[in-house]
């Protein structure tokens, strides 16, 4: 029997300066309203409630959006093909080929940080043996593609290079005739002559972490000695960029910028103030992650205004309202995205399925399964590799099926806050965001309901802005 709550209709309002919207769940779109309507379904008893009031709410219903319909059943619909999707179409294979690194990053949930749920730096490496099991773990299981992509990570991967080398050779003779992809995330301060030419010789795809000018990145990545790895990781990305260009290999190099939202953003962005950053290499951003226990993320005033403020310069230019902008790439990177969310909400669907679940997972093990150095499964290199609920099997015995269950259907942690929240079609959180001692849990989940919720609803505010500079505001 449904709560009287249930038989609201199933909608989020907005407003903006000039106009007055609904978010209907069930057809996951944005209408645009008059203010007597917006201010009757905010439950405003004073609304003047017109002919056109009431001919408005009629033709919102027969549209479909003021249905108060929630899924009856939260499950993931990948459980329906779970064990045929594993043993044919697995993309991509993730080796951590060391769990050492030479630098002692501040923010990193390996660099013997106390209070944290990851495993600490070790001196533990990758066998061959176990390298080559898990790639043919991985061409077993990836049907008959033609193509296959193997990544390298550590600690920082550069330290086991004889053993990447191997690994290598052993792919491209075991898989002679397919198409292989190698990737390889690092730190860039260890890179030598003999590597770059192996890198070209294989075409690696490499991406260097780099989180703004020097002043910024050796705040955070710096040596065991306490001093910084900027003018290192700089000097190789340059010499390594032009290797590849000389060899005619573009859009292999790429930069990964984690922001610390403590500093002031035009500090941050003064990296871009170089050209070979802002012109010529793909470059892409994310905010600190919060690693320790119980601990906030502090995140400075200066940040959020600025970032703000220049998101807003980057929609101004984006939608032509001012001309002659100078907008910084990592913000003009996020456009791409941010259209691909908009054309969601722009086409809608028909309604909510009975039986559904939010978006977020991945089917673990699938995208990018994840091989620690000692041979155990992950759904990818970002979780937990001492929670036992991570842990999806190993090279031996294969896929454990009741893991992967758990952690792709992991809304069913909390379900009935799930079916009736009304961000559920964007909500991104995966088993990453909701384990806690080790083990899934529903509280840890809805600890990050509030972030998903306001982060849907600027990405709905955002989609009225650009509604509204296309007509409102057009010059």
């Amino acid at each position: 029997m449904q709560s009287a709550e249930n038989n609201k209709p199933f909608i989020k309002l907005f407003k903006t300066p000039r106009q007055f919207y609904l978010y209907s769940v069930n057809r996951n779109t944005v209408v645009n309203i008059s203010e007597e309507t917006y201010r009757f379904l905010d439950g405003d008893s004073d609304v003047p409630f017109s002919d056109d009031t009431e001919n408005e709410l009629d033709q919102l219903r027969m549209d479909g959006y003021l249905s108060a319909k929630r899924m009856q059943t939260i499950r993931h619909p990948f459980l329906d093909n779970l064990e045929e999707s594993l043993k044919t179409r697995m993309s991509q294979i993730v080796l951590q080929v060391t769990q050492s690194c030479n630098l002692v990053c501040e923010y990193c949930p390996f660099a013997n940080q106390e209070g944290v749920e990851y495993r600490k730096h070790s001196q533990k490496k990758m066998s061959l043996e176990t390298a080559k099991k898990a790639i043919d773990f991985y061409a077993a299981h990836a049907g008959e593609a033609d193509t296959l992509t193997v990544s390298f990570y550590g600690g920082e991967p550069l330290l086991a290079f004889d053993l990447i080398k191997d690994v290598v050779a052993y792919t491209n003779a075991r898989y002679f005739g397919k198409n292989i992809f190698y990737n390889l995330t690092t730190n860039g301060t260890l890179l030598t002559d003999e590597m770059i030419c192996f890198f070209i010789q294989n075409e690696f795809s490499i991406m260097f972490s780099i989180d703004g000018p020097a002043k910024i990145h050796d705040q955070h990545r710096k040596h065991v000695d306490g001093t910084g790895s900027f003018e290192a990781a700089k000097s190789n990305l340059f010499r390594l960029y032009d290797r590849y260009a000389s060899q005619g290999i573009k859009g292999k190099l790429s930069i990964n910028m984690v922001l610390d939202p403590k500093n002031d953003p035009d500090e941050i962005l003064m990296l871009f103030d170089d050209s070979f950053f802002n012109d010529k290499i793909i470059v892409q951003g994310s905010i600190v992650e919060e690693v320790v226990k119980d601990k906030e993320m502090e995140v400075s005033p200066r940040y959020s205004e600025k970032m703000q403020y220049l998101n807003f310069l980057a929609n101004a230019d984006r939608f032509k309202i001012i001309d002659g902008l100078h907008i910084c790439k990592l913000l003009k990177k996020s456009y791409l995205t941010s259209d691909q969310k908009y054309d969601t909400l722009k086409y809608g669907i028909n309604g909510l399925p009975d039986v559904g679940a939010p978006g977020g997972p991945c089917l673990p093990g699938q995208r990018r399964l994840f091989v620690n150095v000692d041979g155990d499964f992950f759904p990818c290199e970002k979780v937990s590799e001492i929670a036992n609920a991570m842990k999806i099997g190993d090279i031996d015995n294969g896929f454990d099926l009741h893991k992967i269950e758990g952690v792709l259907d992991v809304a069913n942690l909390t379900p009935e806050k799930c079916r009736n929240c009304w961000a559920v079609l964007h909500c991104v959180l995966c088993a990453k965001n909701c384990c806690h001692d080790g083990e899934l849990s529903g509280k840890q989940r809805l600890r990050n309901c509030r972030e998903q919720q306001s982060n849907t609803a600027q990405t709905i505010q955002d989609f009225i802005l650009q509604q509204e500079c296309k007509t409102i505001y057009k010059r």
